[in-house]
């Protein structure tokens, strides 16, 4: 089993990652859905618990939305400021939220991309354990004398 260190690592190193590649990235989270950051990549200063409650509220509303007006499901929500910049929220499925904030002079397209793909990334790090507990699950299966539909047979 993965522990929670070792994710919340990786999920860091994911978020300073993308802000080297990207330069006109200033800032980053990762947010689960009630608020906590789980990792991130922010500026001195800056109020974490805020942060990451100002964001689940923002994507909550984005989701709601998106359900009542769009009759579907959110992918980003991004605020731009008038002149200073962007403020990105991209869901991770049901596991967490990307923050992602971007200077004035920001490449969209760019930020757009490496968004995408940390998102996957991120993604993949949360669900570890998941992944974990179902294969533990199906090599029990034997055991109580079924057949496991997973193994060749």
């Amino acid at each position: 089993m993965v522990s929670i260190d070792d994710r919340i690592r990786r999920l860091g190193a994911l978020l300073r990652q993308m802000q080297g590649l990207t330069p006109n990235i200033e800032a980053s989270a990762i947010v689960s859905p009630d608020g906590l950051v789980l990792a991130s990549s922010l500026p001195d200063g800056t109020d974490e618990e805020e942060l990451g409650a100002m964001s689940a509220a923002v994507l909550t509303l984005g989701e709601r939305i998106a359900r009542e007006l769009l009759s579907g499901r959110v992918k980003q929500v991004y605020v731009e400021g008038e002149g200073t910049g962007y403020v990105f929220l991209t869901s991770i499925g049901n596991e967490a939220i990307l923050v992602t904030l971007a200077n004035v002079d920001a490449k969209l397209a760019l930020v757009f991309m490496d968004m995408g793909r940390i998102a996957a990334e991120a993604r993949q790090i949360l669900q570890e354990d998941l992944l974990t507990e179902v294969e533990e699950t199906s090599e029990t299966v034997p055991a109580l004398g079924l057949q496991d539909p997973l193994q060749e047979q």
